[in-house]
């Protein structure tokens, strides 16, 4: 969501092959940018080794905003603009 983005909260994902992994996004990070994890991709077949995953940033907009939700978002602008 816009307020995990923001508040750079961990988020916890499944890996191709079904692992739960947990991840920071980074201080300035940027829709679209991409994060990667190291060693939770899929393995190799030849080598055994486990491939890195790349995951790409991309928030939930929330479809209504109530009005006090539209304040507090104003307020937030304010403060960080």
């Amino acid at each position: 969501t816009i307020t995990d983005f923001l508040l750079r909260k961990k988020q916890t994902i499944k890996t191709p092959i079904g692992e739960e992994i947990t991840f920071e996004i980074p201080v300035g990070a940027k829709f679209g940018q991409k994060v990667t994890v190291i060693g939770a991709g899929v393995t190799d077949s030849l080598t055994k080794s486990r491939g890195d995953m790349i995951i790409s940033i991309n928030i939930s907009l929330p479809e209504k905003l109530t009005p006090r939700a539209e304040k507090l978002i104003e307020e937030l602008a304010e403060e960080i603009n």
